[in-house]
């Protein structure tokens, strides 16, 4: 997705390894991540321990999130993120065109007007 010259990319997995002694320590994260150079450098917007299963933005600012049954919102470019709404149901992709935010979720499309 491309926004003037800000480039955001899908969510990315990734998991380190840290060795103290014998013990190995690991963790697995999320993360959203922003390039405002054309993807001359990233910075992560998000970082979640819980899978992030998709994204859209209506602009560089306004940006919405979905993860199992909640959609998070933001109007900072991802710099804070919030809870907007928890269905019942579990939501699967998500996208923003022309005023309206289309969620699919559990074979059914929602939709919500901004």
């Amino acid at each position: 997705f491309c926004f003037a010259k800000d480039k955001l990319l899908k969510s990315l997995s990734f998991f380190r390894n840290f060795s103290a002694s014998s013990t190995i320590f690991k963790f697995f994260k999320y993360v959203l991540i922003k390039s405002i150079n054309g993807g001359d450098s990233y910075e992560i917007v998000l970082e979640e321990d819980t899978r992030i299963d998709d994204f859209t933005f209506k602009n560089p600012n306004e940006g919405w999130y979905i993860t199992g049954n909640q959609i998070f919102t933001t109007t900072d470019g991802g710099s804070s993120w919030q809870l907007m709404h928890t269905t019942t149901m579990s939501c699967k992709g998500i996208l923003y065109n022309d005023g309206i935010l289309w969620v699919i979720a559990d074979g059914m499309l929602l939709k919500y007007y901004f």
